[in-house]
């Protein structure tokens, strides 16, 4: 991972109030119980990094990442994915190319 890139993630994780320094790194999330299927914060905080990254990556604006994936989810805000779609928004925006959809 590139200097730069490293940053951009943690400002996201700034942004969102995380650290990069999760005391519960390694430890599973299976006993956290879910709030009404919406996605969790640590959920919310990948997804606000991964979605800093492809804007950096492609030369865009997170603003423009964030309602192209919430327009494929049929959603009004991205905390809205339900925790049953959280894997196929990461894949998404893994694959998500912007200039392909908006050119």
């Amino acid at each position: 991972m590139t200097p730069k890139i490293l940053r951009t993630l943690c400002a996201a994780m700034d942004a969102a109030g995380e650290s990069i320094f999760l005391p519960n790194l390694g430890r599973s999330n299976a006993a956290t119980p879910r709030r009404d299927g919406i996605l969790n914060k640590n959920e919310l905080t990948s997804v606000s990094a991964l979605i800093a990254f492809v804007a950096y990556e492609q030369n865009g604006d997170e603003e423009t990442v964030r309602r192209i994936a919430e327009a494929a989810f049929g959603v009004d805000d991205i905390k809205q994915v339900g925790q049953n779609n959280y894997d196929d928004l990461i894949r998404f925006l893994v694959d998500l190319r912007v200039d392909e959809i908006l050119n």
